[in-house]
């Protein structure tokens, strides 16, 4: 077991969590390790912080790039890797001592080309493991790719570990900002046809209100639909689960956005229409059937009319305040 890992870092003004994330790394418990930290501009300390571990250790390797996003610093990272493997950290968030070295024996003990793992998201006071029951068990494409667009797995990179040769044969899109790490991870898996799912929680996913993902409603949020629907032509020729696990994934996206912009006062009458035309295209039972019956009652909701959709965004807030009280 002498494989090289590459964890790619992108970061931006990330001074606030920064030294917490790299100490995790420098801890990790695999010695043959490369930590590429991409600097997309920052205008804060994060540079002199990446200097002073770059300085110090030489598995970190400093890089600065002017600012691009975080899919054009994930690029530049995937230029620069030498491993065998390659992960991806988000320099907000930490990883356990173990994290790295789980997921490679994971790829050796089922000879898999990717692994995925569960994580922690840490909001506040109260942590939440999300994760799957039962031991580390081997996925076939079609599966991974189905649970993935279906949300049992996760579309991001971060709890990832995935075999070099497929991870620099894929890139990010940069024309993306919400969206592409599901985007990306539907091409590496077009490229798989071992993926391991390690029932381990050893990534931290940080839920703060400084991060792209929870600063509102913003216009490149729809950029998440524009993902959806390349990964409908890219997906076109699979099997028919997956086409159809595609399709419920970009009716909740669609449902998603509708709600966000409508409750954030910016949806357009044309984008409205577009987006109802989505919902009634995608109306068989193998899509509807995966929702929840609250993403039901969007999708029946949302699809019969801008009126209807109103209606709902004014009154959730109180009706989920009833359900909140009835659940007491």
């Amino acid at each position: 077991m002498s494989d090289k890992i590459s964890v790619i870092v992108p970061i931006y003004n990330g001074e606030k969590y920064l030294v917490r994330c790299l100490d995790s790394l420098k801890r990790q418990t695999w010695q043959n390790i490369e930590f590429l930290l991409i600097d997309d501009g920052s205008k804060d300390g994060s540079a002199a912080i990446c200097q002073r571990y770059a300085a110090k250790d030489n598995r970190f390797v400093y890089r600065y790039k002017e600012n691009g996003g975080v899919s054009s610093a994930r690029n530049l990272g995937l230029e620069l890797a030498t491993g065998d493997y390659i992960g991806f950290c988000d320099c907000d968030d930490w990883v356990d001592d173990v994290f790295y070295q789980l997921l490679l024996e994971a790829a050796y003990e089922k000879n898999a080309e990717m692994v995925v793992c569960g994580y922690v998201e840490e909001s506040g006071d109260s942590p939440k493991a999300v994760s799957q029951k039962g031991a580390c068990r081997l996925l076939t494409q079609d599966d991974a790719l189905t649970e993935m667009l279906l949300g049992k797995i996760s579309g991001a990179v971060w709890n990832k570990l995935i075999a070099a040769k497929m991870a620099k044969n894929s890139r990010f899109s940069e024309d993306i900002r919400f969206g592409e790490d599901a985007l990306y991870c539907t091409d590496v898996l077009l490229q798989a046809q071992t993926i391991a799912h390690a029932n381990t929680i050893v990534y931290h996913y940080v839920w703060n209100g400084d991060s792209v993902m929870h600063v509102g409603f913003k216009a490149y949020t729809w950029d998440s639909l524009t993902a959806n629907l390349r990964a409908m032509e890219k997906l076109a020729c699979m099997p028919e689960n997956v086409v159809n696990a595609q399709r419920t994934g970009l009716v909740r996206t669609v449902c998603f956005l509708l709600e966000a912009s409508d409750k954030a006062h910016v949806l357009k009458k044309e984008r409205y229409q577009s987006c109802k035309k989505i919902l009634r295209e995608n109306k068989s039972k193998a899509v509807i059937s995966p929702l929840t019956f609250g993403e039901k009652c969007r999708y029946y909701t949302f699809k019969s009319g801008r009126v209807f959709l109103d209606i709902y965004c004014k009154a959730s807030p109180v009706l989920y305040r009833v359900y909140r009280s009835l659940k007491r």
